[in-house]
């Protein structure tokens, strides 16, 4: 999915690419709080962002120093757990849609 921030800080679905009986969410709109500010800024400052296992287990990084990793241009990190609620939730739901239809 190629998401577009709007100016008025919600979202629009701007392509896609879905495979087997998902539903388009292809120019759907998503409200500002569909993605935090904290997550907005890290996308301007990275404009692609992977999540290649939504159920893989995080892992603890550990540096050579005991200061905190600065992972905001990783292309691959950990997804936040209501981000990961959400894509359960939007999971479910094509599962159901594509049930009725």
């Amino acid at each position: 999915m190629i998401y577009q921030f709007l100016e008025d800080n919600t979202g629009k679905v701007i392509a896609e690419s879905i495979h087997g009986e998902l539903t388009s969410v292809l120019n759907f709109r998503y409200p500002e709080f569909d993605i935090p500010a904290q997550a907005r800024a890290l996308y301007l400052k990275n404009l692609s962002r992977q999540i290649p296992d939504v159920f893989g287990k995080n892992i603890q990084l550990i540096g050579k120093k005991d200061s905190e990793i600065n992972l905001s241009k990783s292309h691959i990190r950990a997804v936040s757990p209501i981000h990961l609620k959400y894509l359960e939730t939007q999971v479910l739901l094509q599962v159901q849609v594509s049930r009725l239809l």
